[in-house]
């Protein structure tokens, strides 16, 4: 069955940004306050793999509101492990979260590829709309993209397969009339196939994964895949 929508994660798939720890010690210079690399990166470390399971133990359907706080919460607790206590600090990375970001250079030649046949272009994302609409607007792309798929509007993060079968009931259509890409194994890839949908795992670091898993280096690579 031919390929009609094509959707496409954000971070890590068409825009490339500071690591987490980056993006604090940025910050917190910013505000005067010095705290070493090692530290920050550390804290982060302690934390981060215990954000999918916390994520998971949101009410369903997700709100804005819920995910919000839950994305600032989790700055400030970054924050305290290094000794800021300070809540408008964790707003200000929440706030400043994309101020570094670009886009990766495959992007715009991807886009421009899909457009020219006629693909119909949605992003789907773990952040919330307003956040996807800022950031595709400073990259200038904003107008490419049909929709934006967020939890915040579908009521589930992406690592349930019913985000994506959202996708297929809003456009209605198969599945297999979807392709997703995006760069995360349990965000992206299995989700998406559990849902019915074309998956391909965008492999830009060259992480060894499952021979079975369809995976790319760049989006380049997937003309060929789309043209087939």
């Amino acid at each position: 069955m031919k390929i009609k929508i094509v959707s496409l994660d954000l971070d890590n798939t068409l825009i490339k940004n500071l690591s987490v720890p980056e993006i604090f010690y940025k910050i917190l210079l910013e505000n005067n306050i010095h705290i070493n690399f090692e530290t920050i990166s550390s804290s982060w470390n302690s934390i981060s793999n215990r954000i999918e399971l916390e994520l998971k133990s949101l009410p369903i359907p997700i709100s804005k509101k819920a995910l919000l706080q839950y994305y600032i919460d989790l700055n400030y607790r970054i924050l305290c492990r290094i000794g800021v206590k300070d809540y408008e600090i964790a707003r200000e990375v929440y706030d400043k979260w994309f101020k570094w970001s670009k886009l990766y250079s495959d992007v715009m030649p991807f886009l421009r590829f899909l457009d020219k046949n006629n693909y119909i272009i949605v992003v789907s994302s773990n952040n919330l709309s307003d956040d996807v609409y800022k950031v595709l607007k400073k990259m200038s792309i904003i107008n490419i993209f049909k929709h934006i798929f967020t939890p915040d509007k579908i009521g589930f993060l992406k690592f349930y397969p019913q985000f994506y079968r959202k996708i297929i009931r809003f456009f209605d259509v198969s599945g297999r009339e979807i392709l997703h890409v995006g760069d995360n194994l349990k965000n992206d890839y299995i989700p998406a196939i559990k849902a019915g949908l074309n998956s391909i795992l965008l492999n830009r670091t060259n992480k060894i994964y499952d021979k079975n898993i369809s995976s790319i280096r760049n989006l380049i690579e997937l003309t060929s895949f789309l043209e087939d």
